[in-house]
């Protein structure tokens, strides 16, 4: 049997603090750096939404865009 897909999804502020972004982005990639195959998940919205995806494809992860909407 194939093994799941984790997917990880983020949602958070437009503007992250320079005095804790090392530490968002070091927590970012602790979270992408499960085993197994990964999905990222984010809406791509400027802040850490982009930096979640910018991260994500650094380290060989694909980004899924959730784009809100109705129908």
């Amino acid at each position: 049997m194939k093994p799941a897909i984790i997917r990880i999804g983020v949602t958070g502020h437009r503007s992250i603090p320079a005095s804790v972004l090392p530490s968002v982005c070091s927590g970012m990639r602790t979270q992408l750096g499960v085993e197994g195959e990964v999905e990222a998940l984010t809406s791509l919205a400027a802040g850490a939404d982009q930096l979640f995806a910018d991260i994500a494809l650094d380290s060989g992860i694909p980004v899924t865009a959730v784009i809100p909407g109705m129908e």
